[in-house]
């Protein structure tokens, strides 16, 4: 697959581009089963269309910003506290919508931190074993 935006090959399945940063278009989900050894915590939070909830978040904020700033320069002094207020409900909105993603992503962070630890440990002590029988 290959980002419309920047023309480069990219994993399919992703929500935005790893090369530009720009959002991709939503393909139908991959109902593929996976097995648990095919599993990657952090790969699947990469994937993960929450992200695309964030980036919502932030447009939908920059927007009322934007729109904000442009009403307060139309009206002169009285339209800076309106888009103050209109700036801190928007900010307001993105932490609401943020702030499960941002834990829910952390959680699976330091799960696959978790994995990726265990799984060294496990090939290095294979390691260690194989040296003693020598």
């Amino acid at each position: 697959m290959f980002c419309k935006y920047c023309g480069k090959e990219i994993d399919s399945g992703l929500a935005f581009c790893k090369y530009c940063g720009k959002q991709l278009p939503t393909a139908a989900p991959d109902t593929k089963p996976t097995s648990s050894a095919d599993s990657n915590p952090l790969k699947d939070l990469i994937n993960d269309p929450k992200l695309s909830e964030i980036g919502s978040a932030i447009s939908s904020a920059t927007q009322k910003g934007l729109k904000a700033t442009g009403e307060a320069l139309q009206k002169g002094k009285e339209g800076i506290g309106i888009a103050a207020e209109k700036g801190k409900e928007a900010a307001g909105d993105f932490i609401e919508k943020a702030t499960p993603v941002v834990k829910d992503a952390t959680a699976k962070a330091s799960e696959g931190i978790k994995e990726t630890g265990t799984k060294l440990k496990t090939f290095f002590s294979g390691l260690s074993s194989e040296r003693k029988k020598k």
